[in-house]
């Protein structure tokens, strides 16, 4: 089992400004079901991304209240800290708020 974050907010916040300015260094690695290139961005619009973070993901689902992270099983801790930093960051550009549970 994972851990799930859903981001509530009324507006979707801008993935590619809270990546640039989280500390963390994540990689852009799926886009709606396709592999995403190297040098791709992360898009404005999308249903759903998955970023790399040393050798593990998180995958960001658009949902109509906001966004959810789901992470999967087997992450280490400091992987789970970078996580709750980005859904907290996502939050924060938009005044939303996390809610944190278990991914199934």
């Amino acid at each position: 089992m994972g851990q799930g974050y859903h981001v509530v907010c009324a507006g979707r916040p801008s993935v590619a400004k809270v990546l640039a300015s989280v500390s963390d260094s994540w990689c852009l690695r799926l886009v709606d079901g396709l592999p995403a290139f190297p040098d791709e961005a992360v898009p404005e619009e999308f249903n759903e991304i998955r970023l790399g973070l040393g050798g593990n993901m998180v995958t960001i689902k658009a949902v109509a209240s906001g966004l959810n992270l789901v992470t999967w099983s087997g992450i280490s801790i400091e992987f789970h800290d970078a996580v709750t930093r980005l859904a907290k960051a996502l939050a924060s550009e938009v005044n939303g708020r996390v809610e944190m549970g278990s991914a199934h």
